[in-house]
């Protein structure tokens, strides 16, 4: 019996403009042996990577983890502009506005990703949610509004549709 989710994920594979895969769901469900299995079948060859099993794989990305790499996903993407927010001592890194909405993008490089001067960003503006590239796993946080990228998907920034 072939699940419908291995033929959902060889159609996303054909199409020739795509998001990155995000798939997400209960643990123990399997989500691991259908990624596999599809690696296996549309793929000569595949790496499995687990950043959780192996918290080393995820320093990889802590040193690159600076404001000017992240421009580089943003041009590299075919942005343009990118601004910056600054009031007293709250400093957001990023405001990307894609399609008249305004999204903004603090940087944390460390474990901690609290983000405090985003806070103080939202309070004053109400964006619909607000961004933190780190390198932290992807983590969409729809009842905070908070969005947690990690910097491999930053040239895919915003996920979401940002006509919402």
């Amino acid at each position: 019996m072939k699940r419908d989710i291995i033929v959902k994920l060889h159609q996303w594979n054909i199409k020739e403009v795509r998001k990155p895969l995000v798939l997400k769901g209960t643990r123990q469900v399997g989500k691991t042996h259908i990624l596999k299995q599809f690696g296996q079948e549309a793929y000569s060859r595949y790496h499995y990577i687990n950043f959780e099993e192996d918290e080393s794989l995820s320093r990889i990305f802590e040193k690159d983890l600076k404001p000017k790499r992240i421009v580089q996903e943003f041009r590299c993407a075919g942005v343009d502009k990118i601004y910056s927010w600054r009031e007293r001592t709250a400093e957001v890194e990023f405001l990307r506005e894609v399609n008249g909405k305004v999204f903004p993008v603090e940087v944390k490089s460390g474990s901690n990703t609290q983000a405090k001067s985003l806070k103080v960003f939202a309070e004053k503006y109400t964006p619909k949610y607000r961004s933190i590239m780190s390198a932290r796993n992807l983590n969409i946080d729809r009842e905070n509004s908070i969005h947690h990228y990690p910097l491999y998907i930053a040239a895919h920034f915003p996920l979401l549709d940002s006509r919402a």
